[in-house]
């Protein structure tokens, strides 16, 4: 029976055993489990941040959330709090989907990160000069607008948002566009419906810590906007999924320009006003039968101004207003004696009204009559616009008697009409005149006897030479056959011209000037009807007395020549009488002028956006002259650049020149290709037919801009083309101001036209920050890419704040790091995106930053990060210290008293030195960017400045030139050791001196700055230097002439600059002389005597002057140098043979002919110690499989930390090998681990003890997620799985160790007792047998 309960007990023991171990490997199973599920469920989240914004992100809101709401956001997976201790959850995690509650917990955390701060406004860029938004805009304006965007605190639900504006198509013509440049990304597109347009602004990657403000364009609408309207623009900020976040509007208000009225005077020159004689009484009163029409005109100063204008015309009390006289219903106002109508709106529009008059006179001196008109604007109402001042004008009239019944009437004009111009080619044309004389129906039946023609003298002499002379007639005028044709001369003498003059014209042999002449006729000639008349004809030219007198006297713009012509009679009474009428001709001077004007079709752009700018002229073309030598000039300021220029290729060409005398603009040269005259100008500047289209690029400045013009050509002045200012209007203005030098010295007069007109490129962000070099004094601070600058030179860079936003700014840090080799700064790109500056060099700071009070800048030496929120916590030093400037890597500038105010910029600057160094190359350059943040989250990175950097060089050769032909042949070697001197212009000594090497070559590089040098190779004894023929790329030549203030040595100048930064100069010689030697150096071991390779040398003139500066020894211990001129040399040893000591002493050496000068070098070894060595060999390893793991990197130190290599990495079987260890203590250090596996720093130690033995070491590595668990830690994790009477563990529980250790105890003493027992039996049972 005992044996039967033993025997049980065994098995019910073994049993729980083999129980504890399934649980200890079900234990593993799940712990494993739940580290992948938790990873799992981690990378879920993530998937699904995007769909965060429908939980509510309110704190407030957060609070109010119930238990059910929560577990209805499906999106998350979020169960109930109360579920993670229920039964329902044990009964899941012993399914082994504990996932449920990592989500739970990892969306908890989300929640609680979701308080955030978010702002948006949208504002003008400009502001009234009280500093408040500016809100009122012209009718037909484009404005320029803001959309802000702030998000601080928490964390944003939302990687995207986007900014609706919506505009009234009642209001807003259309919009513009969305601003280019922009540091972040930015769509845009337009919608609209019936009523509204839309513009949507999307942005993308939206994060916390963002101040953002997006610069956008609208029109206000032409002719629909009043004085005085409201105009709403909305903007709705939605999330990612279309909710509103917010809701901002704006009220605009429209503005319109006033009107003016202009009577004729100003526009017809009516105001002294012709009666005819049948309404004028015999006393000259003006009968009220005669009506009198008075022009005006209503002139707006824009097309795009709406609403109507109200005329009123106040009359004097001598006016009378009939209705009935006018064709248009004016209303009369018989109180105030005036009269009103309203005119539609136009930019301009003419209108007339009619009136009698009471009690008014002819041939008055004063003016009788007075018209006041004034203009109102009329509102939406139909009512006066009381926010614009009326106009007024006044016309005021006088009045003369149109005669009738004239006896005798003059007249005289020129024969071909631009005759009356003085130029050359019209001095001897010709006018026609006469003297009429009718019959005079008052005066009844006429006896004409003479008629007399007087020029009126001009400086005591006839203007006229009279040349032909005729007689006509209309009706039946009798007795005009007999007559005789007299002309008085300068001294009073009556000479006879011709007799019996009729019809057919009488040309004067001897064409001269008269005092007068006159026909006489031998019988009265009678009128007896309306019909007859005759009149005395001629031909005539100035006289040379009178065209002299014009060459120097017209001053003025004409000079009128005047006639008299006088009618002698007899009337039918027996009176006599003679009728004087008066006729003149003027010359005038050749007017050929140009009123000019160019203009841009925008007053403000955006980066990137294109822009047009066209001409517009007024020509008054007399004689169609040639222009001498025309050329417009337009200057581009920085940072415009021309995309294209719409012109007739026909007739103009244009050149484009960069940085145009030195100015760092750009000068678009428009010229003629054969020749311009003056209708040719016309043609080619007409309206619309040449265009320029423009743009701003990277390297603009915000701001305003000018635009400037320079129109030129040499016969500007009194015989040529003269230049007309058109008043105060935007035109070309004269000016002698010439800062380009366009004006040639052959120019008439000294003077151009000249024009500027403004243009604004609107900034791309509400807080703006910019960067600037000024490397040229001319040319000021350049933004983007500067001109050159030499390596050496001094230069000012400049970062500057802008705040283009609508509020004060409190916050500022900016942190400029300076150029450097590695640079890992970024610049923003065109697109907008961050990209390494790619600086090729670095810059000193050669002094401290000059800045704006309130600011306090820091200095820091230590190394830059590319991470601005690192830099600031680098260590700083404050300016005021003690400073090593040269040192400096970066600059940091805090607001520390005071806000950066609306509009307000903050600029620094600070002086940088370039480097001189072998190593720049040229156009290597320095990227300068500044960094700031307003908010110590988000950074904003400013553009790039970049500068370019020279590396000048002068080099050459020396050669001897055997067959005297000025070139190298291959034949002939290069020669060793000619002294060259590099001299600056203005230097008394050389700022250079070089040997050519054992090439024969020279090299000044780099030579540090622009300007004339001259190379001055000397020559050697005997030495002739070949004629002067210029190298190329394909051969060496001689560049070098003799110098003549020394007939010895070789010389040429050279100018180096940005486009010529290299030159090289040759030399060849001759002699008869047995120049050339060889020299021949052996290194050798002291002690075997053996030749050593690798000893380096230098080698010298004898007075010091280096050939080579470093020449190394051969495998057979050899330096040869061949083609050396006679003459002392050394060769100094700079550096010895591995193991051996370095000997300085120098090897002086005689060469005195062509022969081989051999000279030896000894060496005394290094007696070092043994130094045992080892290796070792790590393998890397999977800490489960057991496969070998590549791509891991390890740091080998000594025990004591000392660094012995680094970055050594495990190759494809996961080994890496180190030798040549000597005998110590090491540790691997593991600083990378393979892809997908944790990283173990757990430190591997080895010692090396034995030489030429390699210690082998191995490491093992966890995947990521993965639990390495021993079996002596296994612990109960499970959820409501705990003991609760404390009596019996729980199957796999680590209690559960002791009782095996029981059982096995209590089994081996049963197992004992009974094998005891059964020893004593056989034991007893032989004892009994014996």
């Amino acid at each position: 029976m005992k044996k039967k309960i033993i025997k049980v007990l065994i098995l019910l023991l073994v049993l729980v055993q083999a129980i504890d171990v399934i649980g200890m490997f079900r234990y593993i199973a799940v712990a494993y489990a739940e580290e992948t599920v938790a990873s799992s469920v981690k990378e879920e989240v993530i998937e699904n941040d995007e769909k965060l914004e429908e939980i509510d992100t309110s704190t407030n809101r957060k609070e109010e959330i119930k238990e059910t709401e929560i577990s209805e956001k499906q999106i998350f997976d979020i169960p109930e709090q109360e579920t993670i201790a229920s039964e329902e959850s044990q009964r899941l995690a012993d399914n082994g989907i504990e996932e449920e509650v990592a989500t739970v917990i990892e969306n908890e955390e989300i929640l609680r990160d979701q308080t955030y701060e978010l702002v948006t406004d949208v504002y003008p860029n400009l502001n009234n000069a009280d500093g408040t938004p500016k809100l009122d805009y012209q009718a037909g304006e484009e404005i320029a607008l803001y959309s802000k965007l702030v998000i601080s605190s928490g964390t944003f639900p939302s990687n995207q948002v986007k900014f609706r504006i919506a505009l009234s198509k009642q209001h807003f013509a259309y919009f513009g566009v969305v601003s280019d440049g922009l540091t972040f990304p930015v769509t845009s597109e337009l919608s609209g419906d019936s009523e509204n347009i839309y513009l949507d602004i999307t942005i993308d990657n939206v994060r916390t810590g963002m101040d953002i403000a997006i610069p956008f364009r609208v029109k206000f609408l032409s002719d629909r906007l009043y004085y005085g309207t409201k105009v709403p623009l909305t903007q709705t900020l939605y999330g990612q999924n279309g909710e509103v976040l917010k809701e901002n509007s704006l009220d605009l208000e429209a503005r319109t320009s006033n009107r003016k009225i202009v009577f004729g005077k100003e526009y017809f020159n009516q105001n002294n006003r012709q009666v005819p004689n049948e309404f004028v009484e015999d006393d000259d009163l003006i009968s009220s039968d005669f009506i009198d029409e008075v022009p005006f005109q209503v002139v707006g100063d824009s097309a795009n101004d709406a609403g109507d204008s109200l005329v009123e015309i106040k009359l004097t009390k001598n006016v009378i207003f009939k209705a009935e006289d006018n064709n248009v219903a004016w209303a009369y106002d018989e109180s105030s004696h005036s009269i009103s109508r309203m005119l539609r709106s136009s930019i301009n529009i003419s209108s007339t009204f009619k009136v009698r008059y009471q009690d008014v006179y002819t041939n008055t001196l004063d003016y009788p009559v007075r018209f006041t008109g004034s203009v109102n604007v009329l509102n939406i109402n139909g009512e006066i616009e009381t926010n614009l001042e009326k106009a007024s004008a006044i016309e005021e009239r006088k009045f003369f008697s149109r005669q009738v019944g004239d006896t005798g009437v003059k007249f005289m004009d020129w024969k071909d009409q631009n005759a009356k111009y003085y130029v050359e080619e019209n001095q001897d044309k010709e006018i026609s005149g006469g003297i009429r004389a009718k019959y005079n129906e008052e005066k009844g039946k006429m006896f004409l006897s003479k008629i007399e023609d007087v020029p009126t003298k001009v400086a005591e002499v006839s203007p006229f030479t009279l040349t032909e002379i005729w007689l006509s007639k209309k009706g039946n005028p009798t007795n005009t056959d007999k007559n005789k044709v007299y002309g008085i001369t300068e001294t009073g003498e009556s000479t006879l011209i011709a007799e019996d003059l009729g019809s057919t014209a009488f040309s004067l042999k001897d064409p001269k000037p008269f005092v007068s002449f006159y026909i006489e006729f031998d019988n009265t000639v009678e009128l007896n009807d309306l019909t007859d008349e005759v009149v005395l004809n001629f031909s005539a030219k100035r006289s040379s007395e009178y065209w002299e007198y014009l060459s120097e006297n017209l001053s003025e713009m004409s000079h009128s020549a005047y006639n008299v012509g006088n009618v002698y009679y007899t009337d039918q009474n027996g009176d006599k009488g003679k009728d004087t009428s008066t006729s003149s001709v003027s010359t005038e001077k050749a007017v050929n002028d140009i009123i000019f004007l160019d203009k841009p079709n925008k007053s403000m752009v955006f980066f990137g956006e294109k822009f047009e700018m066209t001409f517009w002229h007024s020509i008054q073309n007399t004689t169609n002259p040639k222009l001498i030598n025309p050329k417009l000039h337009i200057m581009l300021p920085r940072g415009i650049e021309l995309i294209e220029f719409t012109h007739d290729a026909t007739s103009v060409m244009y050149t484009e020149k960069k940085n145009f005398m030195n100015s760092g603009k750009t000068a678009i040269v428009i010229e003629p290709k054969t020749e311009w005259r003056l209708a040719d100008f016309a043609k080619v500047f007409a309206s619309h037919r040449s265009k320029l289209h423009l743009q701003f690029n990277n390297s603009a400045s915000y701001g305003s801009h000018f635009i400037e013009s320079y129109l030129t050509y040499e016969n500007n002045g009194e015989n040529g083309i003269t230049m007309t200012q058109a008043g105060n209007q935007e035109a070309y203005k004269l000016s002698n101001v010439d800062p380009y030098q366009l004006l040639s010295d052959a120019t008439e007069r000294n003077e151009m036209f000249v024009y500027s007109k403004p243009i604004s490129l609107i900034a791309p962000s509400s807080v703006f920050v910019d960067v600037a070099a000024k490397v040229n004094e001319q040319q000021g601070f350049v933004h983007g890419k500067t001109d050159f600058v030499d390596q050496g030179e001094r230069f000012n860079q400049k970062i500057s704040i802008i705040n283009y936003s609508n509020n004060d700014v409190s916050t500022v840090t900016g942190i400029n790091v300076l150029p450097h080799v590695g640079d890992l700064s970024t610049v923003v790109d065109k697109d907008g995106k961050y990209v390494p500056r790619g600086s090729d060099l670095g810059g000193l700071l050669d002094g401290e930053v000059e800045g704006p009070e309130g600011y306090t800048v820091y200095y820091s030496y230590d190394k830059p990060s590319h991470l601005m929120a690192e830099n600031q916590q680098k260590g700083w030093i404050q300016q005021g210290e003690k400073i090593d400037y040269n040192k400096v890597t970066m600059i940091k500038i805090e607001l520390t008293n005071g806000v950066l105010e609306k509009n307000q910029e903050s600029e620094f600057t600070f002086p940088v030195k370039v480097p001189i160094d072998k190593a720049i190359k040229h156009e290597d350059k320095m990227v300068n960017t500044f960094t700031i943040t307003t908010n110590d989250t988000n950074w904003i990175e400013s553009r790039g400045s970049e500068i370019p950097v020279t590396a000048y060089s002068v080099k050459g050769s020396v050669y001897r030139d055997k067959n005297k032909n000025s070139q190298k042949e291959s034949d002939e070697p290069f020669l060793v050791g000619y002294e060259v001197e590099l001299e600056q212009e203005g230097a008394t000594e050389p700022i250079a001196k070089q040997w050519t090497n054992s090439q024969g070559e020279y090299d000044f590089s780099p030579v540090p700055s622009r300007g004339d040098y001259t190379i001055r190779i000397k020559t050697k004894e005997g030495d002739i230097i070949s004629e002067y023929s210029q190298s190329s790329e394909e051969r060496i030549a001689t560049d070098v002439t003799l110098d003549p203030t020394n007939n010895k040595d070789g010389i040429a100048t050279v100018t180096l600059a940005p486009d010529t930064v290299s030159h090289t100069i040759n030399m060849g010689v001759d002699s008869d002389l047995p120049i050339l030697g060889t020299i021949e150096l052996t290194k050798l071991d002291s002690v075997t005597k053996q030749a050593l390779a690798g000893a380096k040398f230098r080698f010298e003139q004898a007075d010091g002057g280096i050939i080579e500066k470093s020449m190394t020894t051969d495998a057979g211990g050899k330096i040869r140098l061949k083609n050396v001129p006679l003459g002392n040399y050394k060769f100094v040893e700079t550096e010895a043979p591995l193991g051996y000591e370095l000997d300085s002493t120098p090897i002086n050496i005689e060469l005195t002919d062509a022969t081989i000068v051999k000279v030896t070098k000894e060496n005394t070894p290094i007696l070092v110690p043994i130094v045992i060595l080892g290796s070792v060999e790590l393998t890397k390893i999977d800490s489960m499989t057991k496969q070998a793991l590549s791509g891991a990197t390890f740091r080998l130190e000594k025990t004591d930390g000392t660094v012995v290599q680094s970055d050594l990495r495990t190759n494809e079987e996961g080994k890496l090998l180190v030798t040549n260890l000597p005998l110590d203590g090491y540790q691997f250090i593991e600083t990378t681990a393979p892809i997908g596996y944790e990283l173990d720093v757990e430190p591997v130690y080895f010692d090396i003890t034995e030489a030429s033995k390699t210690v082998q070491v191995t490491k093992e590595n966890a995947r990521k997620g993965e639990k390495i668990i021993e079996p002596s830690t296994i612990q109960q994790t499970g959820r409501g799985m705990t003991n609760r009477n404390g009596m019996l563990p729980v199957t796999g529980e680590q209690k559960l160790t002791y009782f095996i250790y029981v059982g096995y105890t209590v089994i081996f003493l049963l197992l004992l007792r009974m094998f005891s027992k059964q020893m004593y039996r056989r034991y007893r049972n032989d004892m009994l047998n014996d």
